[in-house]
């Protein structure tokens, strides 16, 4: 899935933050968004360039997409940085 670009947000405490298309983000909203977890979040396992690590998306209602947060070590490991464009896999973890 191409799901949209590392963003710089944050990357003073060593955080990206991917933001997802907003036609995955609708799919994931009208399937999985109605959990009462805090803050809307909703538990994945993702995948980018062979790393892979559990965290949670988060959803964003200002830009209507969710939030796939990236820490510094991944980023490090995946050889990825702000602008790059990326395959994502996420598997949600129920």
């Amino acid at each position: 899935m191409n799901l949209g670009r590392i963003c710089g947000c944050g990357v003073a405490r060593g955080l990206g933050i991917l933001l997802l298309c907003r036609r995955i983000s609708r799919r994931i909203k009208e399937n999985f968004g109605s959990g009462k977890r805090g803050f809307g979040s909703i538990r994945v396992s993702a995948n980018i360039n062979d790393q892979t690590w559990k965290t949670s998306i988060f959803p964003d209602n200002k830009s209507e997409v969710y939030l796939l947060p990236v820490k510094a070590e991944v980023r490090k490991k995946a050889d990825i940085s702000a602008d790059d464009t990326l395959k994502v896999t996420l598997e949600l973890i129920l």
